[in-house]
């Protein structure tokens, strides 16, 4: 689930706040507790991990390719059966 920011212009206060898409956009502020005065920010950095096997880090770096080969005795990229 994505993660908004909002803005109260009543009291100036910020927050975040974690939302389905679908969600209707949140209407009353959290810190004066007051209602019409909040908006959703434009999102600034987000952030974006993928996770499990296969990605760069796991598999797909030099590195890692060197130290397969070396474990199976093949410097050239060639398969060993």
């Amino acid at each position: 689930m994505p993660i908004y920011e909002y803005k109260c212009d009543l009291c100036n206060g910020m927050w975040e706040e974690i939302q389905k898409f679908s969600d209707d956009p949140l209407t009353l502020c959290k810190s004066c507790e007051k209602e019409g005065g909040v908006h959703k920010l434009i999102p600034g950095q987000m952030n974006f991990i993928l996770k499990g096997d296969g990605w760069y880090r796991d598999g797909y770096s030099a590195t890692t390719l060197e130290k397969k080969e070396q474990n199976n005795g093949n410097r050239h990229g060639e398969v060993v059966e």
